[in-house]
């Protein structure tokens, strides 16, 4: 693993995006316990992407554009889905922290598979650094670990 790479990835992890907006929100509204299955959550939905790039199914996607769109469109609409249940619902706080933390890692997974800017992440950024084809799958999949860890 070189340097370069543990510096962008850095880069990259400092930003903030939806999925550590998701995080903190679920931190703040519910407790450090909700947060840390939300944080869980979007580590698992990374992980899938990250082997769908590795074994090379996101190859997939440029050859189809239809699928990444349909990804950005239903990631559209269950952020949407999110914000208007997060409008109208209305429980008292204990039965909603007991019902958010259970729901925590779940929404954790969706919020990370919605977005299609990290699998573009995984199929466009990790790839630069691959060193050796004989084991693409192995190196692609220890890069993309790395960086979620």
């Amino acid at each position: 693993m070189n340097l370069t790479f543990l510096v962008a990835s850095f880069i990259f992890l400092i930003t903030p995006g939806l999925a550590t907006m998701y995080i903190l929100n679920n931190s703040a509204v519910f407790g450090k316990k909700s947060g840390i299955y939300a944080a869980l959550g979007v580590l698992t939905g990374g992980m899938i992407y990250n082997i769908i790039a590795s074994v090379g199914l996101a190859s997939l996607l440029y050859r189809y554009p239809t699928v990444l769109n349909t990804i950005k469109i239903i990631g559209a609409i269950y952020l949407i889905y999110v914000g208007i249940i997060g409008l109208i619902k209305n429980n008292n706080s204990n039965n909603r922290e007991k019902s958010a933390t259970r729901q925590s890692y779940t929404r954790g997974i969706i919020t990370n598979l919605a977005n299609p800017k990290v699998l573009l992440f995984f199929m466009t950024f990790i790839p630069q650094f691959v060193k050796e084809n004989d084991n693409f799958v192995k190196e692609m999949f220890l890069l993309g670990s790395t960086y979620l860890l």
